[in-house]
């Protein structure tokens, strides 16, 4: 796998500058919605929301996240993802590429009568990462979603195409199923979350059997990691795989997901990779 940390000149690509892309940290006036961010770059002449580290060596190793919003037929606030699912702050700390599209659909939820123009789109945004971040090492890919967002993910993340690319799907407020598609849960990790006002614990899926699978302990007693931010999580899983759910303490369908909760989702998934 070589040098983690990267030995060559340090990256950067020309389309946009690294870090954290820009993004409203407040809520958008009278909506209760997160402060979209600022579209940075044009893949197919749809916008992004892209992040990418600072100081980083070429040939590093770098984890590709797939942050796709829910529904939204206001195309000016469908990067309110950026703001929601908050990893776009810990791409240097932690090495990521954040990867946030804003759509240009025809239709507000992806896929959803979209004439067949959604997947192929994201899929051009996944190959033009792996192609603009071809001199670091992308160790892998995850696709999270909010809402119908993260039901859109559940069933993405089993496309054959990213078969050879893809490690783990998180599913943020899109239901109790996970993803099942073919032999896809025997290959994915899989994290889900639910606000406790949207219905709490019966709003994510029961990760029993397929947390097994990957020699994953039984459920470990719910526990708090501050401020009623619930983790139910399937522990001890074999090298490379995590299984787990949060439960987020006064949280409504739109609340942003907690800093801490998303760094302890990240810090998660960057303990798969091997």
């Amino acid at each position: 796998m070589g040098d983690p940390n990267g030995t060559g000149p340090v990256f950067s690509i020309p389309e946009t500058k690294c870090g954290p892309a820009a993004g409203l940290d407040a809520f958008v006036a009278g909506t209760g919605i997160p402060g979209p961010g600022s579209p940075n770059v044009k893949i197919g002449g749809r916008d992004v929301v892209l992040s990418y580290p600072c100081e980083t060596r070429e040939a590093a190793h770098v984890t590709f996240i797939l942050n796709l919003h829910g529904t939204m037929p206001d195309e000016a606030l469908k990067a309110y993802q950026h703001g929601y699912f908050s990893a776009h702050k810990l791409v240097t700390s932690h090495k990521l590429i954040v990867a946030t599209p804003i759509s240009k659909s025809p239709v507000g939820q992806w896929g959803n009568m979209d004439g067949g123009v959604d997947v192929p789109h994201l899929h051009e945004v996944i190959d033009w990462v792996y192609q603009k971040f071809g001199k670091l090492q992308i160790t892998s890919l995850w696709i999270g979603g909010h809402s119908w967002g993260s039901g859109f993910a559940k069933r993405f993340v089993c496309d054959e195409k990213l078969r050879d690319k893809v490690r783990g799907v998180i599913g943020m407020s899109g239901g109790a199923t996970a993803a099942m598609g073919g032999d896809c849960a025997a290959r994915i990790s899989q994290i889900h979350t639910n606000g406790e006002l949207e219905g709490g614990e019966s709003g994510v899926p029961n990760q029993t059997a397929i947390a097994a699978a990957h020699g994953c302990d039984a459920a470990a007693p719910k526990r708090d990691i501050g401020n009623g931010q619930l983790l139910y999580d399937w522990p001890n899983c074999d090298p490379g795989w995590v299984h787990f759910n949060f439960v987020m303490g006064k949280h409504e369908h739109i609340t942003p997901i907690d800093d801490p909760v998303v760094k302890y989702i990240v810090d998660a998934i960057k303990s798969t990779e091997r």
